[in-house]
């Protein structure tokens, strides 16, 4: 087999993604050949929002402190900025939902 081929997986929902990233499920060969899994990075977020008007001048860790306050799975509050590091009034939001199975 001279030539390398790549197949690229896309989850079609958040279990199936968490069973693609288990090590343990990927077979040590495909069809008598060994290969290796590149598994990505950083996990995107299945549930996040952006919050509008949130006003640059606020203390973003007060906001996320009283945000949990009401939505406890929140994992990640982040600022987001314009060229030049400008911060502006959205602020993404990454939640965790535990999956169900």
């Amino acid at each position: 087999m001279g030539r390398n081929k790549s197949f690229l997986l896309y989850a079609s929902s958040s279990e199936q993604f968490d069973r693609l990233m288990d090590k343990n499920i990927w077979p040590i060969q495909i069809c008598s050949v060994d290969y290796s899994i590149d598994f990505p990075s950083k996990v995107p977020s299945s549930y996040s929002i952006l919050a509008l008007d949130v006003p640059a001048q606020w203390n973003l860790l007060e906001f996320e402190l009283d945000t949990k306050k009401q939505y406890p799975t929140i994992i990640k509050v982040e600022r987001l900025y314009i060229k030049g590091g400008i911060p502006i009034s959205k602020v993404g939001i990454d939640f965790f939902i535990q999956s169900r199975t």
